[in-house]
């Protein structure tokens, strides 16, 4: 089983975006919004670092002044 974590601005689009490339994602958990996204990578690496798993890209990231960054963590089988 092979874990993979990230931060996103928006969960649901960056769900759809991994799910097309790595097989089988499940066990999706997302923290609380951060209070900046330099919080949210910094979480983002220490949770790598804690559970030996590599980091995804952000993704698409949204221009407005209110971006909330959340961080998230899946299971999956394999790249695609």
């Amino acid at each position: 089983m092979a874990q993979r974590l990230g931060i996103a601005c928006d969960l649901e689009v960056r769900k759809w975006e991994l799910e097309q490339e790595y097989k089988n994602t499940r066990g999706w958990r997302s923290t609380p919004p951060f209070a900046s996204r330099e919080e949210a990578e910094d979480w983002a690496e220490s949770k790598a670092k804690e559970l030996n798993c590599k980091l995804v890209k952000p993704g698409k990231t949204s221009k407005g002044k209110k971006v909330q960054w959340f961080g998230f963590l899946f299971e999956h089988d394999g790249p695609k």
